[in-house]
């Protein structure tokens, strides 16, 4: 057997969903990681001696773990989003470069046994 055209549509609906659950996946690591990051600075800036040269060189640090907690949330809807947009371009151009490399090149073959019953 030769697979001789891809179904394009078929094709970009299983990316996209794959893709939407690699961004979900990857949102929610990325979101644990910064959590911990600011529970990691937040303890850290409970040392006096931290505390003291903050003050001296004038670092806002809270603004800083203030930005890094919205983006540990962010992270939760912007990466899925981002995976399902990507998923859809290239899952739509490959299966149309296919079709259009299989029809002068062939396709892929495939060999399949039917399974006894």
């Amino acid at each position: 057997m030769e697979l001789k055209r891809v179904r394009v549509w078929s094709f970009v609906k299983i990316c996209v969903l794959m893709g939407i659950i690699f961004g979900i996946i990857l949102g929610i690591a990325l979101s644990i990681y910064l959590r911990m990051t600011v529970n990691s600075l937040s303890a850290q800036l409970a040392n006096p001696d931290v505390q003291a040269y903050l003050e001296q060189s004038g670092s806002d640090v809270n603004g800083f773990i203030s930005g890094l907690n919205a983006l540990s949330t962010g992270v939760l809807y912007t990466i899925p989003i981002l995976f399902a947009v990507v998923s859809f371009v290239l899952s739509l151009l490959i299966s149309l470069i296919y079709n259009i490399l299989a029809k002068y090149l062939g396709g892929i073959k495939l060999e399949l046994i039917q399974e006894k019953k």
